[in-house]
């Protein structure tokens, strides 16, 4: 690839992962409407609803901290993180994976060990 190329790739791809609207990427405020969206069965940002599902679904499979039962989907963990977020807007500017993973422990807590 040409240095050229390369230059418009890094780019490209800066400018495809920064949020628009001045909400900080990476903070819960920058996903908010794609998870309040996909919880309501709305299309409206794809990508920030892709963001709220896949670390949803990244928590339930790796926190061992969250113990929801087998039966539950993912839209009553999406409709968990929605309900959860919707109790603190003042903390929206912290992490995502935060805000998340705080929201699926509430639902789901593990017994003490």
């Amino acid at each position: 690839m040409k240095m050229e190329q390369r230059g418009l790739a890094v780019i490209f791809v800066c400018l495809s992962v920064s949020q628009a609207g001045g909400q900080a990427a990476g903070t819960f405020n920058s996903i908010a409407n794609g998870c309040k969206d996909s919880a309501e069965h709305r299309v409206a940002d794809a990508y920030s609803q892709g963001i709220c599902f896949g670390l949803i679904q990244g928590i339930l499979y790796s926190d061992l901290d969250v113990c929801q039962p087998p039966e539950i989907n993912m839209a009553q963990a999406l409709n968990a993180v929605v309900v959860y977020a919707a109790d603190i807007p003042t903390r929206w500017h912290e992490p995502s994976p935060r805000i998340v993973q705080e929201a699926l422990k509430a639902a789901w807590p593990c017994p003490p060990r």
